[in-house]
């Protein structure tokens, strides 16, 4: 959805400029301060403050789940691999009498913990492609949507359709 030119009600600032820094300064955030588990926390105070402009509403919603979702994505990813690699400890050290049995338990769980974190590394890379495309079309005044996240964001802003 494209929207007219206009101005966002914080500091009036115009309102594709507002809805570009929901995406730019979380991720900037992240980058800098490895702080990413948090930076979620910026778009969604804009919403809150945001009074006059949909199009900063919809791109702040957007952006909570951007940051989110992988956010939460790569915790479970974590976690299945601490769980992996603890059974992999112990594995290892209940076989460890068997040099070949330990070199095949170690191998296998080492390429399961590099599948997660390929995994994990291409969830990142798909949401930052996402993000930035976002970025650009919110500097364009153009509510795009990203798939199933943008639905969503779209319903909350704007109501169900």
């Amino acid at each position: 959805m494209y929207y007219e030119p206009h101005k966002s009600s914080i500091a009036n600032l115009d309102a594709n400029l507002v809805a570009l820094f929901v995406y730019l300064i979380p991720m900037l955030v992240g980058f800098a301060f490895h702080a990413s588990a948090l930076a979620w926390i910026i778009p969604l105070v804009v919403f809150f403050v945001e009074k006059d402009s949909d199009l900063v509403k919809f791109h702040c919603v957007q952006a909570v789940m951007l940051v989110f979702i992988p956010g939460v994505l790569s915790f479970i990813i974590s976690m299945i691999t601490a769980i992996i690699g603890g059974t992999a400890m112990v594995t290892g050290w209940f076989v460890s009498f068997s040099g070949i049995m330990s070199l095949l338990t170690g191998s296998v769980f080492g390429i399961i913990l590099l599948v997660f974190g390929l995994i994990t590394g291409i969830i990142a890379l798909v949401f930052f492609v996402f993000k930035v495309i976002a970025m650009i079309k919110a500097y364009n005044y153009i509510a795009y949507e990203v798939p199933v996240i943008g639905k969503i964001a779209s319903i909350i802003v704007n109501g169900s359709h």
